[in-house]
């Protein structure tokens, strides 16, 4: 799949970058960053570990056609279970679990987080995930879990194609 994409070596978060390129009434796109020094999680005082090596991007999708009410909340659900889902289909490992409201889970460890933010009819989906690195003891990541090692690129393609797939479904 042709996904237009930007890629920072630094900022301090792709979802900043997504937002202003809102404005411009942009096609789908990816900016993806291999550093962030201020992502963001949920709560704005949550700061997301984004250390080189792991996966964190922010996706601009068009949802003015398909999601209306509760944007948020629907994208929400389909982000995550875009997510596990492209887990468990390249590692071929089922103890992938969602975390509500944002994380995906290994054993009872954090290896993936989303942030929404809807700027009518885009989403910008920010997800980060711990690919190669563990930022924290409460984390994990793919290759120490399950020896994967997948380029960021084709990760967030996955997962795009997946969050496509989601959207298309309702």
């Amino acid at each position: 799949m042709d996904l237009h994409s930007i890629h920072v070596y630094s900022t301090a978060s792709t979802q900043d970058i997504a937002i202003d390129l809102i404005k411009n009434r942009p096609r789908d796109m990816l900016i993806m960053a291999d550093i962030q020094t201020g992502g963001r999680g949920r709560l704005n005082e949550r700061v997301w570990q984004s250390p080189f090596g792991n996966f964190h991007g922010s996706f601009i999708i068009d949802i003015g056609k398909s999601i209306r009410r509760n944007a948020t909340a629907v994208l929400n659900g389909i982000c995550l279970k875009a997510i596990r889902d492209t887990i468990v289909g390249i590692s071929s490992k089922a103890m992938v679990d969602i975390k509500k409201p944002n994380d995906i889970m290994i054993a009872d460890k954090k290896v993936a987080g989303v942030l929404i933010e809807v700027v009518f009819p885009y989403a910008v989906i920010g997800i980060g995930i711990n690919t190669k690195v563990t930022p924290l003891e409460t984390a994990t990541n793919l290759h120490e879990e399950f020896g994967i090692d997948i380029s960021n690129r084709e990760l967030a393609i996955a997962v795009y194609e997946a969050i496509v797939e989601g959207i298309s479904s309702i």
